[in-house]
């Protein structure tokens, strides 16, 4: 990266070494106060140290190379807007505040803490020597605690307001000082804080006064200063915040700069932060020619021309002159992944964006675009020059080629399709892991790394410096419930407010969702209103279409499908297995591919097992309940015999039946000649049905009697007035949802079927509109189902609101953004308060399956790694059989959970029967062991579990226990309304 080393030292700061030495005149009593505070010791009980003046000077240097070095330009500029600052001087101002964010270690609180070990003598004779009085004032005595933080910000802003500034904006600025930890302290501690530090030695203020005008010094801050005209709010607090918190980091890590033997000042060579692996902005070049564009970009696509909405989208992007919303809508198999990253381009090139970060709904769905996206940024990456990449969800360690990238120092070989004329792309060492990974170039997600940002998190701070420098892309944006959807709103507002372009995708998108989100955005941007009504032409609703939204106002461009028209024929199905059997021994008796989607995992396991015993050789099973590691094997098998190069008269096997969950909706790329489906909400349904002769191939790799599309629905007893469906299934989509589904589909016509992709907007913006016609019979139902809907909505709204950040006009300062921290909230109406997350889902618990016992166990005898030789519990797995442990992860049923009691029972006992060696691995440190026998059988709380590789977890009725006797027990174990439609977060390596 770019450095900028500091100003040359003074020939008094020549003759020492010493940063403090930095001023030409100054008093020599206060200077060796100063040189004699420390700011960080030997972790290993050593007496070496570093002076609290060096580490500012490390600060200051860290920072100065950040700005220039590191920080994109479009964030630099949205700091400047936010701080009223050119760039010069907004660079001197976040100089300034992360060379002083330690001065609050200029206090006996601090530099006390070292106590009477006799190592560390020598740091109390420093002061002794100095003139410093080690006698703790009574106030400060009296606080229960007083981090160093909270008296930098007491410091900070006394020496402010000594210095003319306003006591607003001295009050803002010091407010990232306190923060610097990751949040503000509470206001109550505050004001004793102040009062302590206000009865302090002059001494020791003179002490700290000298370092903090040494540093306004070297960073010119005293000129800005009087140019500061306006207090800071949030926003700008918050990436202000960002980089100090970079700075301190990395300041803070003695392989860069070292601490120093006792007696010593230390010595800097300038060359320090050549071993910090940050890589410098991303800097595309304008898009002239999008066609052009992406031939380059995507290989594949040079065989043939673009397709038009991938055009579309990136002339729009490149046609902005600023920060700007693309909302592209689109069906399965148009392109969408590829217009994404293309307007990126564009966008980033007009904007100054650094980077790009796609998230995706899920783990799997991240997982596979990965290697997409890699070949993309490779591509995008000018020729010698180096960007970073990071895969951000908590298996990411698990994911192929994200270990390439990381073990092989550069780029692994390109992805197939992709050209050699490209730079080099990275996994940064110091940019990785839970916090520091999305301060990458490049970064694939899952959504929730995003809708972080604006949850009541420690160090959310570096989430928005992350984002504010890159292009925001999210994916399948209609995919959440109103819990989730309260919280991407949110963060359209503060991603429009920074100015940050932002790329959304959909197959399926409500008007009315597309109007919020727009207008979330837009609002920020001075574009109040939502989106209009799409346009209408020819008496149909535009599809694909691509809405751009930016200061001047809002445009919606359609483009033109390029995807073959069909028409989907459907029909119903009884809800039971015989007849699944039956249909589908039938529909497949001249062979033929079958996917047969059911909402939760019982339901799957439970049609699988009837349809392998009579196609033994033709079903496979496939939903979350399986180990990583099989569930990633069995998807890349699928992948291969029915993904779109896989013909009949080579992979694509003659007959096959996929049973699945929600886990085909959007993370197999497959193409199946028939579909059987439970009934679910109109945009899944259409989603679903985008697997069914999703690929062109010739007729020929198609069964007569299958070469025209079908679906046939199930989940529903369709003998009833309006259907009645199974519990389950109501659990996951709730009823409302399910039957206007049923409506749309009555109103159109099962004969008629589907029009695909013509009148997939029309279908979704029926489903969902609040004057759906209720076909006869059906209005006192879904009246009181949209009721219950509505409701539910409402509450789980007032839930997500719990630990939300306020709306970024609303963030006054960094204590509005953390509320919770500082006192409970009370929902509306008493309503019961949300968790700290971005899902509304009950917690889980996932566990590493392992055979044996905490004594001596082995991975599952299928992975490479299980070995011959046992496993001792209180020692460390070796790395390849923590491999093989930390691929074989599964979440528990929801039942071991829903209940808090039972949580922390179930939890509990399974932390007593964890091997203790597995504290000892970066693989498996914090995760939980569920050990099964030689038959892969096991038990928790009571129920007897057992695992296969064909079906997954699953309640072992083989076996009798005393909670398996009662259908009721055995109901309960089978855990019928577990969905894989939203991942829930696990109680093992959790959270933001």
């Amino acid at each position: 990266m770019t450095e900028v080393t500091v100003a040359s030292p003074s020939p008094q700061s020549q003759t020492s070494g010493a940063f403090v030495h930095g001023t030409a005149v100054t008093d020599e009593a206060v200077h060796r106060r100063a040189a004699a505070l420390w700011a960080k010791t030997d972790r290993r009980g050593g007496d070496h140290w570093l002076p609290l003046h060096q580490h500012m000077a490390d600060s200051l240097q860290t920072t100065q190379a950040l700005w220039s070095g590191w920080l994109p330009r479009q964030a630099r500029a949205t700091i400047c807007r936010l701080t009223g600052l050119s760039d010069d001087d907004a660079a001197a101002l976040t100089t300034w505040m992360a060379a002083t964010h330690d001065a609050g270690k200029a206090t006996l609180s601090f530099q006390l803490q070292i106590g009477e070990r006799p190592e560390h003598a020598a740091f109390r004779s420093r002061l002794e020597d100095a003139g410093l009085p080690l006698r703790m004032p009574r106030l400060e005595a009296g606080l229960e605690r007083f981090p160093h933080g909270l008296a930098s910000r007491v410091i900070v802003q006394r020496w402010l307001r000594e210095h003319d500034v306003d006591p607003e904006t001295a009050r803002s600025l010091a407010a990232v000082h306190d923060a610097h930890h990751g949040r503000p302290s509470s206001p109550g501690l505050r004001r004793a804080a102040q009062r302590a530090v206000d009865s302090y030695p002059v001494a020791w203020r003179e002490a700290q006064d000298f370092l903090l005008g040494e540093c306004a010094a070297k960073s010119g801050i005293y000129d800005v200063l009087r140019r500061l005209d306006r207090p800071l709010f949030g926003p700008a607090q918050n990436l202000l915040t960002g980089i100090v918190i970079m700075a301190d980091w990395i300041a803070s890590c003695v392989d860069y700069f070292p601490l120093c033997p006792p007696g010593e000042q230390p010595t800097r060579r300038g060359d320090e932060l050549d071993a910090v692996d940050l890589t410098a902005p991303w800097a595309p070049d304008a898009v002239t020619d999008a066609d052009a564009l992406l031939a380059r970009r995507f290989p594949a696509l040079a065989a043939h021309s673009p397709r038009d909405v991938q055009r579309t989208a990136v002339d729009c992007a490149s046609a902005g002159t600023g920060a700007a919303l693309l909302v592209i809508e689109a069906g399965t198999g148009e392109g969408k992944t590829e217009a994404a990253l293309g307007a990126a381009e564009a966008l980033a090139a007009v904007t100054g964006a650094g980077g790009a970060i796609f998230a995706a709904p899920t783990m799997a769905t991240a997982d596979g675009l990965f290697r997409r996206v890699l070949g993309w940024a490779q591509e995008a990456t000018p020729t010698s020059e180096i960007t970073s990449m990071f895969l951000a969800h908590s298996k990411s360690a698990l994911n192929a080629d994200f270990s390439i990238l990381r073990h092989a120092g550069s780029s692994p070989a390109a992805p197939q399709g992709v050209g050699a004329e490209h730079g080099d792309v990275i996994a940064s060492e110091w940019m990785s892991g839970r916090k520091k990974g999305l301060l990458s170039n490049f970064c694939v997600a899952t959504i929730d790394q995003v809708l972080f940002a604006v949850l009541q998190g420690k160090h959310s701070m570096l989430r928005h410096v992350a984002l504010a420098g890159k292009v925001v892309i999210l994916d399948e944006v209609h995919s959440f419930d109103a819990y989730t959807n309260a919280y991407l709103l949110r963060t359209l507002e503060w991603l429009g407010r920074y100015g940050i372009p932002t790329v959304l995708l959909s197959a399926t998108l409500t008007p009315e969702l597309k109007r919020r989100l727009c207008g979330a955005y837009g609002g920020q941007l001075g574009q109040p209103t939502a989106a209009s009504e799409a346009p209408v032409i020819d008496g149909a609703a535009p599809y694909p279409l691509v809405t751009h939204v930016d200061a001047s106002g809002i445009a919606e461009y359609p483009a033109r499908s390029e995807q073959p028209e069909t028409r989907i024929r459907l029909g119903r199905l009884p809800d039971d297995l015989t007849a699944l059997v039956s249909c589908l021994g039938e529909e497949l008796a001249d062979g033929g591919c079958a996917l047969v989607i059911c909402n939760t995992v019982s339901r799957a396991q439970d049609a699988f097992e009837v349809l392998a015993a009579a196609h033994p050789e033709q079903c496979e099973l496939h939903h979350s309940a399986f180990a990583a590691v099989d569930r990633v094997k069995k998807e890349a098998e699928l992948r291969e015999l029915l993904g779109p190069h896989a013909h009949r008269d080579g992979k694509r096997p003659h007959t096959r039946i996929i049973v699945a969950t929600q886990v085909a909706e959007q993370s197999l790329d497959i193409d199946v000649d028939l579909l059987v489906s439970d009934v679910a909400p109109m945009d899944i349904l259409l989603q679903r049905i985008g697997r069914l002769h999703r690929h062109e191939r010739p007729a020929t790799d198609r069964p007569e009697r299958l070469r025209a599309p079908r679906a046939l629905l199930r989940g529903a007893d369709w003998t009833a007035s309006p259907p009645v469906f199974p519990r389950a299934c109501e659990a996951v989509y709730g009823r409302a949802a399910l039957l206007r589904s049923a409506a749309v589909i009555e109103a159109e016509g099962w004969e008629t079927g589907v029009l695909r992709p013509a009148a997939v907007p029309r279908l979704t913006r029926l489903a969902y509109a609040p004057d759906l016609p209720a076909p006869p019979g059906w209005a006192d139902a879904m009246h009181a189902a949209d009721q219950d809907f509505e409701a539910r909505n409402c509450a789980a709204e007032r839930r997500s609101r719990s630990f939300m950040f306020p709306p970024p006009v609303g963030s006054e300062s960094l204590d509005d953004q953390f509320t919770r921290q500082h006192a409970a909230i009370d929902s509306p109406g008493g309503a019961a308060q949300g968790a700290a997350q971005v899902r509304d889902t009950d917690p889980s618990i996932e566990v590493v399956l392992a055979i044996g016992d905490p004594s001596f166990y082995r991975p599952l005898p299928w992975l490479d790694g299980a070995g011959e030789a046992a496993l001792v519990g209180d020692a460390e797995p070796p790395s390849r059989a923590a491999f093989a442990l930390a691929r074989s992860t599964v979440r528990l049923p929801l039942l071991f959970s829903r209940d808090p009691e039972r949580f922390e029972q179930v939890v509990k006992h399974l932390e007593t029967r964890t091997p203790s060696g597995w504290r000892e691995s970066r693989l498996l440190r914090g995760e939980l062991a569920l050990f099964l026998d030689a038959e892969l059988r096991g038990c928790v709380d009571g129920v007897p579990l057992a695992y296969s590789p064909v079906l997954g977890l699953h309640h072992d009725q083989r076996r009798n226990s005393p909670a398996s006797t009662s259908a009721a027990a055995t109901t309960a174990a089978r855990d019928d309304t577990h969905s894989d439609s939203q991942p829930p977060p696990s109680i093992t390596k959790a959270g933001p």
